[in-house]
């Protein structure tokens, strides 16, 4: 039982680091963002892939270009195996920019 609890809580926590990144993205907090990563985090997601370091001053540049932003994961699953977690989700993920502004 204490094991069960033990992924539980781990689950748990994984969850609300998934929950973190979208909150972070939406209110452009890149501290916050660089917090949903281990230092040598690798990421991919498609349009890039490489250092987290890297992705997250690229990816907060993206969305300040948005003037409101809205970031939704569901679907969320989580495979824990020892000491390493996997966690795959459905992103979506929605903006809105400001016409007046020149391009």
């Amino acid at each position: 039982m204490d094991e069960q609890l033990q992924q539980l809580l781990d689950k748990q926590a994984i969850g609300e680091v998934i929950q973190r990144y979208c909150r972070t993205m939406d209110w452009l907090d890149e501290p916050g963002q660089a917090s949903c990563y281990w230092p040598d985090a690798e990421v991919d997601f498609g349009f890039f892939a490489g250092p987290a370091s890297e992705f997250v001053p690229m990816v907060m540049e993206h969305e300040r270009q948005a003037v409101k932003r809205w970031h939704l994961q569901t679907g969320v699953m989580i495979k824990l195996e020892g000491e390493k977690a996997q966690a795959e989700s459905y992103g979506i993920t929605t903006g809105t920019g400001d016409t007046a502004r020149p391009s």
